[in-house]
Formats: C-alpha cells, sequence, structure tokens
C-alpha cells in the first residue's frame, strides 16, 4: 500500500498550499525576535512589550479571520490581510522611531492582519483529498510546515538582524508575507474551484471548544520551558545549550509528524489525542527528576515533542467530524488557543520559578498535559463519520 506521506507530497495541486505555510510561518517566527532587537536599544521593556502586541494583534486577527475565511472568497481575504500588514511592516521597518505608542499601534495592527494562510490551506485539504488516510497524512504536512518554519524564524531573524539591520530582517519579514500570498493565489487557484460551502450555523463552534482547550493546554508546556529551559540551564552552568536544549521539541514534533503521517493506527483519533497526552504528561514528571542534566533533559523534551505530535494532527481532523461547515473558523480557533496557551504558560512559569524552583514548570507541564487527557476523554457531542 501506498505511504500517504509520500501521496500528499507528490500531489503537484497541493505544493504552492504548503510552500505558502512555510513562507508565511517562517515570517511569523522571524518577527518577534526581529521587533525586540529593533527596539532594545531604545528600552528592552518596550522591545518586549511591543513583540507582545503584535502577538496580542496576530492572535485577534486569527479568530477574525476565520470567521471571514468560512463566509467569503480566501483569496480576497488573504490579499487584504496581507496588504495590512505588508503596510504595517514596512511603515515600522523603513521609518524612524515614531515613539513608544505610535510603534505599538502600528505592530498590533500589523499583526492584527497578519494573514492566516495556514488555517486557509487547511480548510482546503479536505476538499483536495477525499480519503481519511490521505488527509491525515496532509495534516501532518501542514503540521510539520508550520512548526518547522515557526522554530526556524528566530534562527534567520538572528543571522540577519547583523547583516541588515533588525529593520531590515523586518523587512524580509514582509517580503516573505507577499511571497506566501503569491503561492496561495497558485493553491488550487486560492479557493476559486473550492466548491460553495454551507454558511456556518449559528453555535456550531461551540461543539469544537474542548479542542480549544486541549490545544491550550498542550501549547502550555511550550510557553513554561521558553521559562524553566534558561533556569535550569543556568544553574548547571551550561548557558551556551539553552538554545540547544528548547529546538529538542520542534525537531521532535516534526519527526513525529512524519511518523504517525506516515503509518495507519489503530483507533480513533481521539484515543490517540488521549494516549499522547497521557504520554507528554509522563514524560514531562520523567523530565523534572533528570532537568539538572542538560543531555537527559534534552532526550526528555525531544522525546516529548515526538509523542505529542498524534494530539495537533488528531484534533485537526477531529474537527472535519465537528464542524465540517466552518473549518476556517475552528482552525482558527485551535491556533489561537495555542497562542494563548503558551502565553499563559510563560507566566505561570515565571511565577513559579520565583516560589517553587527552576524545575516547577515542567511539572506544571505535566499537569497541564494531564488535564488537557482528562478533557479529551469526554466525548465529543455533534461529531460526523469520518468519511
Amino acid at each position: 500500500m501506498s505511504n500517504p506521506i509520500r501521496l500528499v507530497v507528490g500531489t503537484r495541486a497541493l505544493h504552492a498550499g504548503f510552500v505558502a505555510v512555510i513562507a508565511s510561518a517562517l515570517a511569523l517566527g522571524m518577527l518577534p525576535l526581529a521587533i525586540i532587537l529593533s527596539l532594545r536599544s531604545e528600552s528592552l521593556s518596550l522591545a518586549a512589550t511591543a513583540a507582545g502586541a503584535f502577538g496580542v494583534g496576530n492572535a485577534c486577527g486569527v479568530l477574525l479571520q476565520g470567521r471571514i475565511l468560512d463566509r467569503h472568497d480566501p483569496r480576497l481575504v488573504i490579499s487584504l490581510s496581507a496588504a495590512v500588514t505588508g503596510a504595517g511592516l514596512g511603515m515600522f521597518a523603513a521609518a524612524a522611531p515614531l515613539g513608544a505608542v505610535a510603534d505599538l499601534v502600528l505592530l498590533c495592527v500589523a499583526g492584527l492582519g497578519f494573514p492566516a494562510i495556514t488555517a486557509a490551506v487547511r480548510a482546503q485539504l479536505p476538499i483536495a483529498l477525499s480519503r481519511q488516510p490521505e488527509r491525515t497524512a496532509a495534516y501532518a504536512v501542514l503540521s510539520l510546515s508550520f512548526q518547522g518554519s515557526i522554530a526556524c524564524g528566530p534562527v534567520l531573524a538572528g543571522v540577519l538582524a547583523p547583516v541588515l539591520h533588525p529593520r531590515g530582517a523586518i523587512g524580509v519579514a514582509a517580503s516573505l508575507v507577499v511571497v506566501s500570498l503569491l503561492f496561495f493565489a497558485r493553491s488550487s487557484e486560492g479557493g476559486a474551484r473550492m466548491p460553495q460551502r454551507a454558511r456556518p450555523r449559528a453555535g456550531s463552534l461551540r461543539r469544537a471548544i474542548p479542542l480549544f482547550l486541549i490545544s491550550a493546554g498542550v501549547a502550555l508546556p511550550v510557553g513554561a520551558l521558553s521559562v524553566a529551559v534558561p533556569a535550569v540551564v543556568d544553574e548547571a552552568s551550561h548557558e551556551s545549550l539553552i538554545g540547544w536544549v528548547l529546538a529538542c521539541l520542534p525537531i521532535g514534533e516534526g519527526v513525529g509528524a512524519l511518523v504517525y503521517g506516515s503509518i495507519r493506527m489503530r483507533g480513533t483519533p481521539q484515543t490517540h489525542v488521549i494516549v499522547s497526552l497521557l504520554l507528554v504528561a509522563a514524560v514531562y514528571c520523567a523530565g523534572t527528576l533528570v532537568a539538572s542534566v542538560p543531555l537527559l533533559l534534552s532526550s526528555a523534551i525531544l522525546l516529548a515533542g515526538l509523542l505529542s505530535s498524534p494530539i495537533a494532527i488528531g484534533i485537526s481532523t477531529q474537527l472535519d467530524t465537528l464542524v465540517p461547515d466552518a473549518i476556517s473558523s475552528a482552525y482558527s480557533g485551535v491556533v489561537a488557543a495555542s497562542i494563548a496557551g503558551s502565553a499563559a504558560g510563560s507566566v505561570v512559569a515565571g511565577a513559579l520559578v520565583g516560589t517553587f524552583g527552576a524545575t516547577s514548570p515542567i511539572g506544571a507541564a505535566a499537569l497541564a498535559c494531564a488535564v488537557a487527557a482528562g478533557i479529551a476523554a469526554v466525548p465529543l457531542r455533534g461529531a460526523r463519520r469520518l468519511g
């Protein structure tokens, strides 16, 4: 039997969409660090606040665009969003510092308009692929494209900032947004050939609330690790390893997505999500015991990434059965919940480190995954049979 991943990767009609996701996510990964580097000479607190303003705008924009994408031509929605973001980032990159308030407003608007290309491409996949194994494989490729590019974004920003100036790196990110728009327009005619979908029924998204909560719960460890790993590695006097240890999570997620998307596993997507969450919680519990040894901590984080891949893919698959008439809105909700969960993880971890020690956020990550597993175990109402 053919490998589903190979079938998906070999489907030329999907290539432009995946390239659009890669370019968009690469820009999204670059921007927070590039913004901080461009403003840190004025004030580090202002730089952090500016990056946060972009993130808040992005989270709100993802939700808003998801609702609009389910009702209007995706090409028009994405084009207008890209124009807003391109203009905002271009003004910020080209102009001299405009003042704290103006910079914050400009970046918040740029984040609000950042095109939700990943959600738009995700909505096209069930239409382009009729069989569930190929759909699952496509969701794995989409997850790998998005997460891998997000992880590479800060690296690219760090390389470009000394060469082009941090604002030059922001200009490169704006250019990548334009590139993503061009490739999205080529993906299945940017939605022009997509059949007309029924207008989302009122309240249909409420059925997906448990999936939003699970997404937030599984994202909380990402924010928690961003605080815990520097604290733990600093205590072990291995500051140079911080980036490498943190990189183990997206590496594990990427490899796990390819493996999970390539094989057929018994059980339902809901079962896969529950089992994965419990295994990841166990790994994080073990991580609290070996956190003082960077090699063992890296191994635990890598394993957690590997085991967590079925969660995102399983959630995406369940959206097809829960809200088939509002995929863009629902997937945007998943993304926004992940952003909120990661931010909450950072805040909680910051409070825990000062009170309970450097390893306590890792324990909190385990607890978050266990709670998410409990939510995942509750039967979802209104689910339809997978096609």
